[in-house]
């Protein structure tokens, strides 16, 4: 992100979709990558850094996540190291909707229902991962469907494991 540098490693099966540059006292800055791997039905899989300034805590962005109004089961809240820095973690899952498939489109993935009487919902899993370098507050999150959960881990505890804040 332009203004902050930062270095991780992630695997190839992802791709860069989207930058939005940080810039001292705008609201944040983020960079979206989206998974080429096939998901349920054309869910697309992704992973998210964001930074912005901020006074809150790891704690209290974690809390605010945890108590709001969306129906969700908490699956782990746990610390975490990243950077050298403490932060928490957050694990969460929830029903997703499935958007509609164009017309004429299709889906090279197979399609993993939840609900008996909704066949148009996931399971969604979210890690989430907050920590605080002076007045910034840093999240890491990965979004997946329940089908990829071992492959989401694995990929979001590489991230945090080699994620830097440079010079």
């Amino acid at each position: 992100m332009k203004g902050i540098k930062f270095s991780f490693e992630y695997p190839s099966h992802y791709y860069r979709e989207e930058l939005w540059p940080y810039k001292l006292g705008e609201a944040a800055g983020s960079v979206t990558f989206l998974d080429k791997l096939p998901s349920d039905w054309y869910w697309i899989d992704n992973f998210e850094i964001i930074v912005a300034d901020s006074n809150k805590t790891a704690h209290e962005a974690i809390e605010e996540i945890a108590n709001n109004t969306l129906k969700k089961e908490i699956i782990e809240i746990s610390s975490v190291t990243i950077a050298g820095m403490q932060g928490e973690m957050l694990v969460y899952s929830y029903p997703a909707p499935l958007p509609e498939l164009p017309p004429g489109g299709w889906s090279c993935s197979h399609r993993k229902v939840t609900s008996s009487s909704n066949p148009n919902i996931v399971l969604q899993i979210d890690r989430i991962a907050y920590f605080s370098d002076g007045d910034k507050l840093w999240s890491i999150e990965i979004g997946w469907s329940e089908s990829k959960t071992e492959q989401q881990k694995a990929d979001f505890d590489h991230i945090l494991q080699t994620f830097k804040i440079l010079d």
